[in-house]
């Protein structure tokens, strides 16, 4: 009895002495793998198909929202100051637009999506930090490659009318520069997990697309073939550009490898 009692008060003590050691703090935590998703309302619109399906068909329908989710590690480089390396894709909402002559007769459908692959780095800047809890504000910066998909299944109206294959896709290719600004507020939930939520601004407009492979293209009133590396115009001859910016907000869990000593 007596041995069983000197066990359990050792089984104590090392139970104790685990938990005290595993005392989260954001000073002592200097590298993490993260997740982050973000959501946002879509300034996308129709503009990757509306100019591009030729000049007598008009759409109502839009791109509702974008989504994203990236992966990376964090490294602290001050007391207030991180920098986050990642690589995240990003999506418009897949979408069926209906194309129409403007009144009764429906032209094509359009099954739209843009994505962009996105690897970026961001600075985050914290405050109010109590250890185990801190809010930051964070910038960052990134270089993607975009890629827009059109897949179109024309009417047989739309097909006399334009001269086009009952089905086709066109597919754009461009890389560009991005921007995103933010604040956030991140917290200890367990063991070596945070979680945080942020709101943020990016400035993500592509343009200068090229075709990613030879296909078929409605442009002004009739349709015709188009090579790889082409660029892309609209029925006007113009470029065009996606906004893929704006506003959004996100979430992320930062998992903290403990330090060696």
């Amino acid at each position: 009895m007596q041995n069983l009692r000197v066990l359990l008060l050792v089984g104590l003590v090392c139970i104790t002495s685990s938990a005290n050691a595993r005392v989260f703090s954001f000073k002592d935590s200097w590298v993490s793998a993260y997740f982050r998703g973000t959501g946002g309302v879509s300034k996308v619109a129709d503009n990757a198909y509306e100019h591009t399906s030729g000049s007598d068909t008009q759409f109502e329908d839009d791109v509702d929202y974008n989504f994203s989710g990236e992966i990376g590690f964090a490294f602290l480089l001050g007391e207030s100051l991180s920098f986050r390396a990642g690589v995240e894709g990003l999506q418009t909402k897949s979408i069926i637009a209906t194309g129409t002559n403007g009144a009764t007769t429906d032209y094509m459908d359009v099954d739209s999506k843009s994505v962009a692959f996105n690897p970026n780095v961001s600075l985050e800047f914290g405050f109010l930090n109590t250890g185990t809890s801190r809010a930051y504000v964070f910038a960052g910066a990134g270089y993607a490659n975009v890629k827009v998909t059109n897949a179109y299944s024309l009417t047989t109206a739309g097909a006399a009318y334009y001269t086009a294959p009952a089905t086709f896709k066109e597919t754009w290719a461009a890389t560009v520069l991005n921007y995103n600004v933010g604040a956030g507020y991140e917290m200890f939930i367990l063991d070596n997990v945070t979680f945080s939520i942020d709101g943020g601004w990016r400035f993500f407009k592509a343009s200068g697309f090229e075709y990613d492979s030879a296909t078929t293209a409605i442009r002004g009133a009739g349709a015709g073939a188009v090579a790889s590396g082409a660029t892309v115009t609209d029925n006007l001859g113009n470029k065009p550009e996606l906004d893929l910016g704006g506003a959004y907000v996100g979430i992320m869990f930062k998992f903290y490898i403990p330090p060696l000593n």
